[in-house]
């Protein structure tokens, strides 16, 4: 009867677990101790790595349980496989009557690099700063780079804000908004 049926569906999602599972545990997306990034954009360290489910602790020290079906059927990124890490920032600025705004995406590109030596500038990744909006009296300058170390990590941390300060005092030689 209906005892037959709930066991019955229970058993199924239980399978459907453990070969989730299993699933994962052979293509090895990821081992205990990489940070992973979710699609929703929730960012943890794999704590644990089960035939059921897997642990993440977010950066708010927070642990998520996350079903192993859910986990094979979404998208996420490992953070750990990667080796160099972007930094995206856009600048508006105030431009009426300051000829200082004219020069101030070659003042940006040399003062990062003076700043930053992690900034990948060879060539062989993108470096951009560019104008990308102008208005009547303000423009949006967009300032895209590659640092030569793994995201998420302390010193990605650090060096995004040795690039974003840099980039405040740069534009702030000039009217901002």
């Amino acid at each position: 009867g209906f005892g037959t049926i709930l066991l019955s569906l229970s058993s199924r999602d239980i399978a459907s677990q453990l070969l989730s599972g299993l699933s994962i545990s052979l293509s090895e997306p990821f081992h205990v101790g990489d940070k992973v990034q979710l699609e929703d954009g929730k960012i943890g360290v794999v704590e644990y790595a089960g035939p059921l489910h897997t642990l993440l602790r977010g950066e708010d020290e927070i642990l998520l349980k996350i079903p192993n079906l859910v986990l094979q059927n979404s998208s996420f990124s490992n953070l750990s496989l990667g080796t160099t890490s972007q930094v995206k920032q856009d600048v508006h600025i105030d431009y009426s009557g300051s000829d200082k705004v004219i020069n101030l995406v070659e003042k940006l590109k040399h003062d990062i690099i003076a700043s930053c030596p992690k900034v990948i500038s060879d060539g062989s990744k993108p470096f951009r700063v560019h104008w990308t909006s102008l208005g009547k009296q303000s423009a949006t300058i967009s300032v895209s780079l590659v640092l030569d170390v793994p995201p998420c990590s302390e010193e990605y941390y650090d060096l995004q804000q040795v690039v974003l300060t840099t980039i405040a005092n740069a534009a702030g030689t000039c009217k901002t908004q």
